[in-house]
């Protein structure tokens, strides 16, 4: 089967209301009015670009943003806040082949500042990935040039930026 058909037939089979939504987060890290970008791949090996981010897997939002930039780029963070973002994705059917069903996701969105590299928890979770720090115009155009949606990412990137 082809991977668009796979992708409709996920998303026809997710339509059951009873599924939940997996909850995940995701921090936009500003530094010297730089912001961080995660280099990440989709199923078809295409690079993309986002925030640090993850499942809450039973955590607060809080501690899983705080713990999802350390183990996926070694950064410890300070000021922590909420964006008014909160993006939600139809249709996501298995937690990376985990036999874990959802109806889609439910993505919370902070800001928060660079406070210092932290390698001690990278790769903790098993995904340690490529940043790179860029101004907030080159970020929007890397976002926007996305194959997946970004939308709401650029929104939370502009919206973050007077938080900090």
């Amino acid at each position: 089967m082809s991977s668009y058909l796979g992708k409709i037939a996920a998303f026809v089979v997710n339509q059951d209301k009873s599924l939940p939504y997996r909850r995940r987060v995701e921090v936009v890290i500003w530094k010297d009015g730089r912001v961080l970008l995660t280099k990440n791949k989709n199923d078809e090996g295409e690079e993309w670009y986002g925030f640090p981010g993850g499942g809450t897997e039973g955590e607060t939002d809080e501690s899983a943003a705080r713990n999802e930039c350390l183990e996926e780029v070694g950064i410890a963070i300070d000021g922590l806040k909420k964006t008014s973002i909160l993006h939600r994705t139809e249709g996501i059917s298995d937690k990376k082949g985990r036999g874990e069903k959802y109806r889609g996701s439910l993505t919370r969105v902070f800001s928060a500042s660079f406070r210092n590299i932290d390698k001690s928890r990278l790769g903790a979770d098993g995904d340690s990935v490529k940043y790179v720090w860029k101004s907030p115009d080159e970020a929007a155009s890397l976002l926007k040039d996305n194959k997946v949606d970004s939308s709401y990412r650029v929104k939370a990137m502009r919206e973050s930026r007077s938080k900090i």
